[in-house]
């Protein structure tokens, strides 16, 4: 089964210490994003699965991932494109 994934924002830079980033998101797609658990990001051409710890702030959002609890680890994940499931978006 081939997936269908639809770009919806991207990665920016870390924030704090602990593995948070910011992350935009396009308007249109800014309550599916909230909505969801999973979001992929595109790591060395492939898409990549991130669940949301939590999400705070307003336009520009500040994401914590499950698995990412540092800086290094969140400047991995910085400037990738973000990708939700197409089934996600109502």
């Amino acid at each position: 089964i081939k997936m269908d994934f639809i770009e919806v924002g991207y990665t920016m830079k870390p924030h704090g210490l602990d593995g948070e980033i910011k992350v935009t998101v396009e308007e249109e797609f800014e309550d599916d994003f909230l909505e969801t658990e999973v979001v992929l990001l595109e790591l060395k051409g492939k898409n990549t699965p991130f669940f949301i710890e939590s999400i705070r702030g307003t336009n520009q959002f500040i994401v914590k991932f499950e698995s990412v609890n540092s800086r290094d680890e969140a400047l991995k994940i910085a400037s990738k494109k973000l990708f939700l499931k197409a089934e996600n978006i109502s």
